[in-house]
């Protein structure tokens, strides 16, 4: 199934590599997902809830202590391998996937484990361990996290081993759910096509550019590279290469984001949003000029996914955008946004 775009800058791609990262990472961290992505909580998707407690009664423990060393939430190392998989055109086919990884030299694959938006590289040699450990070391992982990336560099052999060896041993406890979820993201590239027929194709860029908080402001846009997956939910991840953008997302973030109207439902999550101090210190930073995702984790003290969680949901408001400068992403603040969302709150609390 093909997404019917009437130009060349948009790609669609059904990937069960892509797939069964997803599950794992849902399988692990599905609580600190739905309370980072969900947009109110208080509607847990049972559906959901149920599909992860059977997966957990099923797979052994070691295998689950497996995905807790690559799919933690402050870290998430196992997800770099959708980079690894795009890369070399091995994210149709796990068995592809496997071989790739067997045949690439530890210290050739390693930099993957590293792309993770909590590094800033600057001219590292990844062949160096010197250079590697202060690059672990300056980044804003967590801690624990630091520790355990140092480890899996200084055994990167046994690291890629235990990757691929976690890959084949999930798959039997997932291969159902995997064949189903493959018709499903089949069925979503038919509601993306019924979407780009009936509000045309800007319309339809315009809400994965929401989706990737992402404005570009006259820059020639890069090529945006689809990849729906029904485990992820409402999550996304994307990485941007030389020459395209690859967005991995939840079927139901699509759902989110293309509705257009504010119900009651949204201002009251508007209302809780702002109901944070450190998001309102987001926007008094903001206010002072732009910065990337990095410094504001800095500035805060706060974890990078933390403070993606923040932009996320601020950026869902309309009130801060983000905005591609060379190899960044910086987010700035909106002020005319910011006097339509109080206008709005203003009418839901003491009318017209």
């Amino acid at each position: 199934m093909q997404l019917n775009s009437p130009s060349d800058r948009l790609q669609v791609v059904a990937s069960p590599v892509f797939e069964l990262l997803a599950i794992m990472f849902r399988v692990h961290a599905h609580e600190h997902l739905l309370k980072h992505h969900t947009r109110d909580i208080s509607v847990q998707p049972l559906e959901l809830n149920h599909w992860v407690e059977r997966k957990r009664s099923m797979i052994p423990e070691a295998i689950r202590k497996e995905l807790a060393v690559f799919f933690d939430f402050e870290s998430y190392f196992g997800l770099t391998l959708i980079w690894f998989a795009w890369k070399h055109e091995v994210h149709d086919s796990l068995d592809s996937l496997t071989e790739k990884l067997l045949d690439t030299p530890s210290q050739e694959w390693f930099p993957f484990l590293l792309q993770t938006g909590y590094f800033v590289h600057k001219n590292v040699d990844d062949h160096d361990p010197a250079q590697v450990h202060a690059l672990i070391q300056s980044s804003n992982l967590p801690e624990a996290e630091k520790w355990k990336a140092t480890y899996l560099f200084i055994h990167a052999d046994q690291t890629k081993q235990r990757l691929i060896q976690l890959i084949q041993d999930i798959r039997p406890y997932v291969e159902d759910d995997l064949n189903q979820y493959m018709q499903l993201q089949n069925e979503h590239v038919q509601t993306l096509n019924r979407y780009m027929e009936e509000h045309g194709e800007d319309a339809f860029m315009q809400i994965f550019k929401t989706m990737l908080q992402m404005e570009t402001k006259g820059e020639e846009p890069l090529k945006l590279v689809l990849a729906p997956t029904i485990a992820f939910y409402d999550t996304h991840s994307y990485s941007e290469l030389n020459d395209c953008i690859l967005l991995v997302y939840g079927s139901k973030k699509f759902e989110a984001c293309s509705t257009q109207t504010m119900d009651k439902a949204q201002i009251l999550s508007a209302f809780k949003i702002l109901a944070d101090e450190k998001r309102l210190e987001i926007i008094r930073l903001l206010r002072q000029g732009p910065l990337y995702g990095y410094e504001l984790a800095q500035r805060l003290n706060l974890s990078n996914s933390t403070v993606s969680h923040h932009l996320s949901s601020l950026v869902s408001l309309g009130i801060i955008e983000a905005v591609r400068k060379e190899n960044r992403i910086y987010y700035e603040h909106r002020a005319d946004q910011i006097e339509k969302l109080m206008e709005q709150m203003r009418i839901a609390l003491i009318g017209t």
